[in-house]
């Protein structure tokens, strides 16, 4: 359903929605905490968007949350590395403009300006294919900004190769987001069922690196703070702050 983009379709997902609207209405929002892993992750990606665009950005934890792309950050070779990543936002930019007129573009940065205020807490393994495209899609960020396609980055970022090609107006995608939080498990793991599994989240022993990945829509630039490797508790660290 991730891979098709019709998730927003699925039961499960309306499901979601209701009990979440449903909260909202009896609790107040800083009560109310999505969390999910896996598939779950990506039904919570979705309505934790549709919760944002209402003005109720909820606290939310998404344990390998699903990132449908070539997994090119696996490849070890950084320069041929970072430019398929760049060729791969190039061709979504252009895709963007030429398949929408430059109004229904501009609308589109307004909404993606609405969900900046929403910071979900995603945790994820480089190992794990599923989910680490995530890690690129962050990080293309500062190298587009480092090679002075900052605004190019701006339009590739809020849009999907398979929402585009679908054309579905009430289509979202998971893998578009302005804010987050992502925590990366630096340890080894033996096989995918580790990589893609719960447990290691819960590990006291596996070692985490967080950054958080902020969209500043009035500054027009991307934030981003790292945090210390650790096994426990985040503790702030770096803060970088280039500009578009």
């Amino acid at each position: 359903m991730c891979i098709q983009n019709v998730l927003h379709r699925s039961s499960r997902f309306k499901s979601a929605l209701k009990v979440v609207e449903h909260l909202l209405h009896s609790v107040r929002p800083a009560s109310v905490w999505l969390a999910g892993h896996a598939l779950g992750a990506a039904i919570l990606v979705l309505v934790g968007k549709k919760m944002a665009r209402k003005n109720f950005p909820l606290k939310t934890y998404l344990f390998n949350p699903p990132f449908v792309t070539l997994p090119l950050g696996r490849i070890k070779y950084r320069n041929l590395r970072d430019k398929l990543m760049i060729l791969a936002r190039l061709f979504i930019a252009a895709t963007t403009a030429t398949l929408n007129p430059p109004i229904n573009v501009f609308q589109g940065q307004d909404e993606f300006k609405l969900l900046s205020s929403w910071e979900p807490n995603l945790y994820v393994n480089p190992e794990d294919d599923l989910c680490s495209g995530y890690i690129s899609y962050f990080e293309l960020r500062t190298l587009m900004q480092s090679i002075g396609a900052g605004k190019i980055e701006m339009i590739a970022m809020q849009n999907s190769l398979i929402n585009l090609a679908r054309k579905d107006p009430e289509a979202d995608t998971v893998d578009t987001l302005p804010t987050a939080c992502l925590t990366t498990n630096l340890c080894p793991s033996p096989d995918f069922g580790m990589a893609h599994g719960i447990q290691q989240w819960w590990d006291h022993r596996t070692q985490c690196q967080s950054v958080i990945h902020r969209f500043l829509p009035t500054e027009k630039k991307f934030e981003m703070i790292k945090m210390h490797p650790r096994h426990t508790q985040q503790r702030r660290g770096q803060k970088l702050s280039p500009k578009l």
